[in-house]
């Protein structure tokens, strides 16, 4: 009997799209992640520091915005110019993080989670500990991910579609993370929306002006 023989690189790649994207067949709805903790020392926290120092995210940058609160949380959500922005219940004791779907018409176009961090330097923590909360070997997530130098808030991250650099320019995003101040925003997009950026900062917008209007804000950042 012949035996077909997969090479290994392939089925690492395989496994990676399965555990990143969370879909295992087609049509298959995306699973929300475990709310991520802050990490401190160890393994966790060990790959963070990895995955930043491989995708150039410099330590040392700060963010001048306000440090606002959970209440933010109600002031953003509702029929938007993007489309109609629903956030669920928080859950039990993860007053924090909200899971989001963003609804074109009927359809649904992105999910994803909404998290507020005590800090700017916190919310930058968990979201690269929620992009390292697996097994996968840190290069094959490194390889699916480009910071955006001059792209939304404070820090923008973008997972492209596979493909050949023409494929993936041409079949779009298939993830946009980004963090404005304290909070910090997955989104998975689902139908590839014709400009899945414009679903990001229209979220984005949202955010900054109810920072600018004071909506849930604490003291700021570092302040006594």
């Amino acid at each position: 009997m012949n035996v077909l023989k997969i090479p290994k690189c392939l089925v690492a790649d395989a496994a990676a799209v399965l555990m990143v994207t969370g879909v295992g067949s087609a049509g298959e709805a995306l699973r929300e992640p475990s709310p991520v903790q802050v990490p401190g020392p160890g393994v966790a926290g060990s790959r963070v520091e990895q995955l930043r120092k491989a995708l150039g995210i410099s330590e040392s940058v700060r963010s001048s915005r306000p440090v606002v609160g959970e209440a933010i949380l109600q002031t953003i959500q509702g029929e938007q110019a993007f489309g109609f922005l629903k956030l669920e219940e928080p859950e039990t004791g993860v007053d924090h993080r909200r899971t989001l779907k963003i609804l074109e018409g009927k359809e649904v176009a992105a999910t994803g989670f909404i998290t507020v961090s005590p800090s700017h330097e916190q919310a930058v923590a968990r979201l690269l500990a929620e992009m390292v909360g697996n097994s996968l070997p840190l290069e094959i997530i490194v390889r699916k991910y480009e910071v955006r130098r001059h792209g939304l808030g404070d820090l923008c991250i973008v997972q492209p579609r596979r493909g050949t650099p023409a494929e993936r320019k041409q079949q779009g995003l298939q993830s946009i993370r980004f963090v404005v101040g304290n909070v910090a925003v997955v989104l998975m997009l689902l139908d590839r929306p014709a400009d899945p950026m414009r679903l990001a900062k229209g979220i984005e917008k949202l955010i900054v002006d109810s920072m600018a209007r004071g909506a849930g804000r604490q003291r700021p950042e570092g302040g006594s």
